[in-house]
């Protein structure tokens, strides 16, 4: 299954600046829709062939541990415009980590992959993602939105980076109320968009 995805993403400077934002007014006033999540481990592979493929056409393959539920995530190139990341996705759920393309069950999203990608190329890991995750499920001006607090650790070939960030993505309606409430959350509490997504700032860690 495909879906323009649509989300904020909001840089922090520690961990207790988004422990505060889940807890403040500002949230509360949004309105929660449908309760609260985590925090929970959410642990990812980003995945390349060994001649890059898949970074030279700027796509992205990534599988993710989700608490008990195992996804794989196909991501078409987008575009991030302070902090709001627009981009195709293709999703579908995983048995385990991945070697191959042809691991990956029948679905969209593997023929998607296998346009770019043999079905027995070996994959090979390029990004690693362990962050512990707290989500909100919010209703704004009509618009559903997913909150969602990450702290934790990004690694590459050649270092890791510590992250703590915050994302506001679109479920239903329009991005209006997410730009505008992000805005507002920015503002109160020293956020900066975000300029690039965890898999870019992965690779930069590669490079």
């Amino acid at each position: 299954m495909s879906m323009l995805e649509q989300e904020l993403k909001l840089l922090a400077d520690n961990a207790e600046v988004l422990e505060a934002i889940l807890n403040s007014a500002l949230i509360r006033r949004a309105g929660i829709c449908t309760g609260t999540h985590g925090p929970e481990r959410f642990h990812a592979i980003y995945y390349d062939t060994s001649n890059l493929i898949l970074e030279q056409k700027k796509y992205s393959l990534r599988a993710r541990e989700e608490g008990e539920r195992m996804v794989a995530a196909f991501k078409l190139p987008g575009s991030i415009v302070d902090g709001l990341s627009q981009r195709v996705e293709y999703e579908v759920e995983l048995q385990g980590w991945l070697k191959t393309p042809d691991d990956l069950p029948e679905s969209e999203l593997k023929q998607q992959v296998l346009t770019i990608l043999d079905p027995d190329a070996e994959l090979v890991h390029r990004v690693e993602v362990d962050m512990q995750r707290t989500i909100r499920m919010l209703e704004a001006a009509g618009s559903h939105i997913e909150l969602v607090a990450d702290r934790g650790i990004i690694k590459g070939s050649h270092g890791e980076y510590t992250l703590y960030e915050l994302e506001l993505e679109l479920k239903q309606g329009e991005v209006g109320p997410v730009l505008s409430l992000g805005q507002q959350i920015a503002e109160e509490f020293g956020l900066t968009p975000s300029r690039m997504t965890k898999h870019e700032i992965g690779l930069t860690l590669c490079n």
